[in-house]
């Protein structure tokens, strides 16, 4: 299982759900129980050789 972050578009609350791939279908936002959530795409932390360790050159740009 994986841990997928997911914005309601009815009450606007941002969360965390620990589920399976084929299980995002089907999330619901735990404050109001709706079932339009849109799922939250963050970028990964990238190294290369002139990076340091713990530093990501991308910006976090929320939901989008």
């Amino acid at each position: 299982m994986a841990v997928y972050d997911f914005f309601c578009k009815a009450c606007q609350e941002q969360f965390s759900v620990s589920c399976s791939i084929s299980e995002r279908k089907n999330v619901k936002c735990p404050k109001c129980g709706t079932g339009e959530v849109q799922r939250i795409y963050k970028p990964l932390g990238v190294m290369n050789s002139n990076s340091q360790a713990g530093s990501s050159p991308l910006p976090s740009t929320g939901f989008g």
